[in-house]
């Protein structure tokens, strides 16, 4: 009998351990469905245009302006970041300061229930504990590998070939633009968690730059690679498009099939709208 039960619970424990999964992805699509809302409801309030990536930096106590700016793009909004966050280099704005906290206050909305960190990346032991916010901002600046091995001196390797086309913005992409600057809302991407793109440090442009990819949900059991290939668990990230509609993507195949290539379109996702600007 106890042997009948031990077989039958280890028929059961996957099917758990895949609901968990999928009730966890689904906490995650009405989180950033909430996000999309917010958003909408700042750009109404904006005279049609989208929330900034860089806000004026100032006293916390009065309000008034100290110089510099804060970066919004990994805290849209959500609750304060840690102290160590706070400060001038790692412009990590107040809840309050934050583009969409008047439209969604901070509260677990801004959680990603498998919220893994960006150790390399200094985030730990989660982004929602170290910044307040699990999700990140459309808000340009992505990262590539040097064309060559990865994390290797590649100098004597060719052209970087990152991307498909130049930008419009490869600084700031949707943020602080008309609604109607994304041509195709539907496959843009507004907000994303890490696992859906690269992360690279300030050695990007150096003869070795140091690359990490992230993964979140699904990850068994390391969440971070320095070369994606060795990954055993897929790329997977919920997103929300520029449109309201979100979306559980996969973005294994598109990072694997050419991991110096990683942000080509497809029928789904977009990441940037093309333009005349070269990356910076």
């Amino acid at each position: 009998m106890i042997a009948i039960i031990g077989i039958l619970a280890s028929m059961l424990l996957p099917t758990l351990g895949r609901a968990k999964e999928r009730a966890q992805m689904t906490t995650c699509l009405n989180n950033l469905r909430q996000l999309g809302i917010a958003t909408k409801l700042y750009i109404d309030e904006h005279k049609g245009t989208s929330p900034r990536k860089w806000i004026p930096r100032v006293d916390p106590a009065n309000g008034e302006a100290i110089g510099g700016n804060w970066n919004t793009q990994f805290t849209m909004g959500g609750p304060d970041a840690k102290p160590e966050w706070m400060d001038e280099d790692l412009e990590a704005p107040p809840a309050r300061f934050r583009p969409l906290c008047p439209y969604l206050p901070p509260s677990a909305v801004f959680r990603c229930p498998k919220d893994a960190g960006q150790p390399a990346d200094g985030v730990k032991p989660f982004n929602w504990v170290a910044l307040g916010c699990s999700y990140h901002y459309n808000a340009g600046a992505l990262y590539w590998v040097m064309h060559g091995d990865l994390n290797q001196d590649d100098s004597a390797m060719g052209p970087r070939r990152p991307f498909a086309a130049p930008f419009a913005d490869h600084g700031q992409e949707f943020a602080n633009k008309p609604e109607s600057w994304v041509t195709d809302p539907s496959r843009h991407i507004l907000f994303y968690e890490p696992p859906a793109r690269i992360y690279c440090d300030e050695s990007l442009f150096r003869p070795k730059p140091t690359c990490h990819w992230y993964q979140w949900h699904f990850a068994k059991p390391v969440t971070e690679f320095l070369d994606p290939r060795l990954a055993r668990s897929r790329f997977v990230s919920p997103i929300a498009h520029v449109d309201g509609h979100v979306a559980s993507h996969d973005f294994s195949r598109r990072i694997l099939e050419d991991i110096w290539f990683p942000y080509k379109p497809t029928a789904d996702w977009l990441w940037y709208k093309p333009g005349d600007d070269g990356p910076e």
